[in-house]
């Protein structure tokens, strides 16, 4: 008696996995679009330094499929990444929210950019205001100078 439930058992999970791949595949282009829209906003906390959409991980293939699953069911981005925060820190959003530490992350990166441009632009000033300068010769040297002006009008006159 014990074997015939152990088969069901099986059959029953070997159905299971079979059919989990086509409930994945029944999304709408709405939900597409917007899993895929949190996936390029969402680091991948399996894959250092790589989008969820760029992770190649077994792992990562799985938090997808648990986003898609959780866009059908009726939750929103903000839903989700709220708990995506919650289990995996903030570190998990590719871009730093606009609140808190946030604030510094952009107000600083606006400063340094601002503050190269005003760098570049004031050399650039400075540049363009400083006129070629024509050798001088040093010292009070007039005999010098005359000599000099004489063997150059000689030459024209060869």
């Amino acid at each position: 008696m014990m074997m015939p439930k152990i088969a069901v058992s099986h059959l029953v999970t070997l159905c299971l996995l079979l059919a989990a791949p086509i409930a994945a595949q029944e999304t709408t282009p709405a939900v597409e679009l917007e899993a895929r829209a949190l996936f390029t906003s969402i680091m991948s906390p399996y894959c250092p330094g790589s989008l969820l959409n760029e992770c190649p991980s077994s792992q990562a293939a799985v938090l997808r499929e648990e986003i898609r699953a959780r866009l059908l069911a009726g939750d929103t981005r903000e839903q989700i990444e709220a708990d995506l925060i919650v289990t995996y820190g903030e570190g998990i959003l590719a871009s730093p929210p606009f609140s808190g530490f946030g604030v510094l992350s952009w107000l600083g990166a606006v400063a340094i950019f601002l503050g190269g441009l005003g760098a570049a632009s004031s050399w650039l000033r400075r540049r363009r205001q400083a006129a070629p300068r024509e050798p001088t010769i040093h010292g009070d040297d007039t005999d010098l100078q005359q000599r000099m002006r004489d063997e150059i009008n000689s030459d024209d006159e060869i």
